[in-house]
């Protein structure tokens, strides 16, 4: 197998608070960590560079991966905004495609070069620069998905993972709140799709997915059909229809018309997850004097 990751990244501080921790000038060195994280757990997870240790021989030997395949990581810049030159992760482990895109649409650019790409890869995945993967089966999870659900009526859904902040990367004060939040559950009471739950075996545990009424993981993870399927939708490289926030559009729109998404359901979330590395949601979070959590959203 083989898999192709694009990953728009910008950084430039105008503010020492803003909306996207992309202009943050106090969220430097959180940008950083998290786009460090991210390309680091790509490797870890699903590269060959791992070796156990013999003690009685004082060798190490190498281990192999069961869970490995050959991809390539793109970070796309533009402008010379970024900050991969701060960054632990050596440029061997990324390629650095510089462009001259408007900073707003530069999601776009990662939309035509996995378009451009088509043919060479099995999987051409496009995940925000503060995206995190943790599961090592994430792709063999997919794969299922895939495989169990090829002959819907409708077609084929796509499935996106659950979204999840933890308090381990919080600021201090928030750790004892909750463990984990899934900030992109609901929206709404019913799905945008129609369709009934679906269940899917593995491991032995049976887990339910759903229709979603909130497409968005700030990522998408599409086999060679699907990005066909993309490739081919009104909405792909589309600059002029703008959900939420340019950022939120290219990680969302286009996929939320050309499919039905499906996401874990509630009782499910861990099945396929992701995590944002660098948290907004949790930051949001008291507790009031009985301890119950309130939300206060700028938004």
């Amino acid at each position: 197998m083989r898999v192709l990751f694009a990953i728009p990244h910008y950084f430039r501080a105008v503010a020492d608070e803003a909306r996207h921790g992309s202009e943050s000038a106090r969220g430097r060195a959180g940008r950083i960590a998290a786009l460090d994280q991210s390309i680091a757990q790509i490797h870890n997870l699903f590269g060959n560079g791992r070796y156990a240790a013999q003690h009685h021989r004082k060798i190490l030997t190498q281990a192999p991966n069961l869970l490995s395949f050959d991809f390539d990581i793109a970070i796309c810049t533009t402008q010379g905004a970024h900050l991969l030159d701060e960054l632990t992760c050596p440029p061997s482990m990324y390629s650095h495609v510089e462009t001259k895109a408007d900073p707003k649409f530069l999601g776009w650019e990662c939309h035509r070069l996995l378009g451009q790409q088509v043919g060479n890869y099995d999987f051409y995945c496009y995940m925000e620069d503060d995206i995190i993967l943790h599961d090592p089966f994430f792709f063999a999870k997919l794969n299922l998905f895939n495989e169990y659900f090829a002959d819907m009526e409708g077609g084929s859904p796509l499935l996106q993972p659950q979204r999840y902040e933890t308090t381990y990367s919080a600021n201090p004060g928030r750790q004892p709140l909750l463990q984990r939040i899934y900030m992109d559950y609901q929206v709404a009471e019913e799905a945008m799709y129609s369709g009934e739950p679906l269940t899917i075996e593995h491991l032995g545990v049976e887990f339910t997915l759903e229709p979603t009424s909130l497409p968005h993981a700030g990522c998408f993870f599409l086999t060679e059909a699907q990005m066909r399927t993309l490739m081919a939708h009104p909405l792909y490289l589309n600059t002029e229809h703008i959900w939420v926030t340019p950022l939120d559009t290219a990680a969302t729109l286009a996929i939320a018309h050309a499919f039905r998404i499906y996401k874990p359901a509630l009782d499910s979330m861990a099945f396929l997850e992701v995590c944002h590395g660098y948290p907004a949601m949790i930051q949001q979070l008291a507790a009031t004097p009985a301890g119950e959590l309130t939300w206060d959203s700028p938004y």
